[in-house]
């Protein structure tokens, strides 16, 4: 964290230089969108069966949501910095596209998790080494029983990017770019909404 005045702001180029026009961070993204697509390979072809195809799969998983949420946080925090930045946006969006595929390809995950009986979800975590993510595949497995058929889920999840996920990145454009009269030391100056509250 950078101090500038008496305002904290974060030192985002430690983590991907140039910010929203980084090429480290089109590099990242490009990545991540190769990684999904390697998985979405890998499940569509495995069989209830071939438990350390599945185990891989998980694991492929969690490595992938970790850089969708790495990313997500960078370009969140990016906006924040500047509420105008266009490529920031369209990154952000971009991310939620990635995070809607990831959704759809964990419902596969679900869907098998639903057909092996308790005894073989068992065996199944011993076979494939998942005992220390255990707690997060139960979850995840007694959750999917209150969720629809997995096509139906998958239906929704592409739905939502353009649906209530694009809506929320409007609102928070929107109010990004509402500014106000503030004065301060006899001069006034013309600021965000979110410089407003940090006063």
């Amino acid at each position: 964290m950078v101090t500038s005045g008496n305002l904290q702001r974060w030192d985002l180029d430690s983590i991907f230089p140039g910010g929203s026009k980084s090429q480290e961070l089109k590099k990242f993204l490009q990545n991540l969108k190769v990684k999904l697509e390697n998985a979405k390979k890998l499940v569509e072809g495995l069989d209830s069966a071939d438990y350390a195809g599945w185990g891989k799969f998980v694991l492929d998983m969690q490595n992938i949501y970790d850089d969708i949420r790495q990313s997500s946080s960078f370009i969140g925090c990016v906006i924040s910095e500047n509420v105008n930045d266009e490529e920031g946006h369209r990154l952000d969006s971009e991310i939620d596209g990635y995070s809607a595929e990831w959704q759809q390809l964990m419902t596969r995950l679900e869907d098998f998790a639903l057909k092996l009986p308790d005894a073989e979800w068992a065996s199944f975590i011993g076979a494939a080494k998942l005992d220390s993510i255990r707690f997060f595949l139960d979850e995840m497995r007694d959750k999917a029983k209150a969720k629809m058929a997995p096509e139906l889920e998958r239906l929704a999840l592409s739905l939502a990017v353009d649906g209530y996920h694009a809506w929320n990145r409007i609102y928070d454009k929107m109010a990004g770019d509402l500014r106000v009269d503030f004065e301060e030391n006899g001069q006034t100056k013309t600021i965000s909404m979110g410089q407003l509250a940090a006063k």
